[in-house]
């Protein structure tokens, strides 16, 4: 064979692994959609669509009273006024004993009822706000996250006043996601297997009944919803490690994300650990840049995604800011679920809480041991209600939820100093065990579902991205990169709950990203052995290919496969 014979066959050969890529891509993003559809399918055909989860019933009453006070009685957000709590009591459209004893119904019945629920919504919405609004009835925050209320306003915008609109605005808000994740990543095989990854564990969650392992019971319960924030954050990470140019293609398709996440983290204050995981990520992929020899200002341009993240926070929580009730910071508004609280919770995940603690806390449980250290601080701090203290407390003798807040952390580091080492064993022993049982019982049923043709995809993938890496002679050091930026949000998604409660139906995040890191590992660590062992191969220069080259910027983001 003449070398310009060689040449052509080599020439066949390239163009054929690019159909090869390109038909691959095309079935990895044909499986993501094919997978959003089934689980839309699945969780009709479940019922999610059609009921309130009893673990968020609370939620789902005070949001539909905060978003009934603004439409109807021209409130600002975030507090239920008196005039839309009566209108909704009257109506039936409430839990409290007097409202189910009027209606003859049990609150379990009501909240799997679509029909009541639709009928009363229709009721409480069509009527004009001509009676009066009265004063406040409840602040929202502090016991729930307020931001809920708008999640529950964009669904009734979008889809009408009805329970189904919940669920139709998770799988809307879901897919605009992941067709944005795909118009940005459409041409990199191993950033699409995650997204297909994503999809099948959450499909998993609904054909294996995990969510009622979780005590989650539906989609549409605020404790799932944090995981709306998952593939945009992805998305931003991998913008970072593809080393994409800021132009106007990629910050198209990443503002929506972002946007997205801090809408979530608006619903959820749980998903906040969503953005600190890309500020941290940002700073460590940063600071190795400028390790390697890259300018300050090329280090700090690279991370240009999580930067615009930053910025649609700035902007997001400014418009929340204005547009919260005036009336609210009179009362010491506190407009996101409470911190401290969980956290004193926690102490009583040590096995010695009983013999050691419970006496000093009256017995009690779940919430409160919290409420009685706070009322010792306050009684051992002289904090009650005088001229001295006046500004902690409501004009009705009540203490401001913002001073709870402040006050249960005086109360915690208290417990801390008194007993370091007790406190030290929770965290690092107890809630560190907790949680890893919790997620190694949970992630069997997902893993039991992988067959055959799940491998052989994952199969192909790895031979296509390694082969295309080498025949590109491009580095391997994205693929590493990604590893370890899985297994960073891995371990910051269990964050919030290693911090605070242990509970299953606050564990989605990391069950499915720690499902997604196993996976993902397992996927990319293949490719960088099959990378290298071409290499050993084709040039037998093993440590080379280990050289960093990940300062050259991918002129054609999503060509890095």
């Amino acid at each position: 064979m003449t070398t310009s014979d060689q040449k052509k066959l080599l020439s066949l050969l390239a163009e054929g692994a690019d159909w090869v890529r390109i038909l691959l891509n095309a079935g990895l993003i044909a499986i993501a959609v094919f997978l959003i559809l089934l689980s839309f399918r699945f969780g009709v055909d479940r019922g999610h669509i059609d009921i309130v989860p009893v673990g968020g019933h609370g939620h789902f009453w005070t949001g539909i009273c905060g978003v009934l006070s603004v439409k109807k009685f021209n409130t600002g957000r975030y507090l239920c006024i008196a005039g839309a709590l009566t209108r909704m009591k009257d109506a039936g459209l409430y839990y409290t004993d007097d409202v189910l004893k009027r209606e003859k119904r049990a609150l379990l019945d009501i909240l799997k009822d679509k029909n009541y629920l639709n009928q009363r919504l229709k009721t409480v919405f069509s009527k004009p706000g001509n009676e009066p609004a009265g004063g406040i009835a409840m602040q929202l925050g502090w016991g729930s996250d307020a931001g809920h209320m708008d999640y529950i306003d964009l669904s009734f915008s979008l889809f009408g006043e009805k329970v189904e609109s919940l669920y139709f605005t998770y799988f809307l808000l879901l897919t605009i996601s992941s067709l944005l994740f795909i118009g940005t990543f459409y041409n990199s095989t191993h950033i699409l297997s995650l997204l297909v990854f994503f999809h099948f564990i959450l499909f998993s969650f609904l054909s294996h009944d995990l969510l009622y392992a979780f005590g989650i019971a539906t989609i549409t319960n605020p404790r799932f919803l944090t995981t709306l924030a998952l593939i945009p954050m992805m998305h931003v990470a991998f913008l970072m490690i593809q080393r994409a140019p800021l132009n106007t293609g990629n910050i198209t398709m990443l503002l929506p994300q972002a946007a997205l996440i801090i809408f979530t983290a608006d619903v959820r204050s749980t998903a906040y650990w969503t953005i600190i995981a890309l500020v941290i990520f940002a700073l460590l992929f940063a600071a190795i840049l400028f390790r390697q020899g890259s300018s300050f200002k090329q280090a700090v341009s690279a991370i240009w995604p999580t930067i615009s993240v930053l910025v649609i926070a700035a902007i997001g929580f400014q418009i929340i800011s204005w547009s919260t009730d005036s009336r609210l910071s009179e009362g010491g508004f506190v407009r996101h679920h409470a911190f401290w609280t969980s956290t004193y919770y926690s102490l009583q995940h040590h096995p010695d809480w009983k013999k050691k603690y419970a006496g000093q806390h009256l017995n009690t449980s779940g919430d409160g041991p919290a409420m009685v250290a706070l009322g010792q601080y306050v009684d051992r701090n002289k904090l009650k209600s005088t001229n001295r203290n006046k500004e902690a407390f409501r004009a009705d003798g009540a203490m401001k939820a913002s001073y709870m807040e402040k006050y249960l952390r005086g109360a915690y580091l208290d417990f801390v100093f008194k007993d370091p080492v007790y406190v030290a064993e929770v965290f690092f022993i107890y809630n560190s065990k907790q949680l890893y049982s919790f997620l190694t019982t949970l992630w069997r049923p997902i893993f039991s579902g992988l067959g055959s043709k799940f491998w052989l995809m994952c199969a192909a993938v790895v031979l296509l991205v390694a082969i295309d890496l080498r025949r590109q002679n491009k580095s391997i050091v994205p693929i590493i990169t990604g590893i370890g930026a899985v297994l960073l949000f891995t371990g910051l998604s269990g964050a919030p709950n290693w911090a605070t409660v242990i509970i299953g139906d606050s564990m989605a995040d990391p069950t499915i990203f720690g499902s997604l890191a196993a996976l993902s590992v397992a996927l990319y660590g293949a490719i960088v052995v099959v990378y290298l062992v071409l290499a050993l191969i084709d040039r037998g220069q093993f440590r080379q290919e280990l050289k960093p080259e990940i300062c050259t910027v991918d002129p054609a983001l999503g060509n890095s496969d």
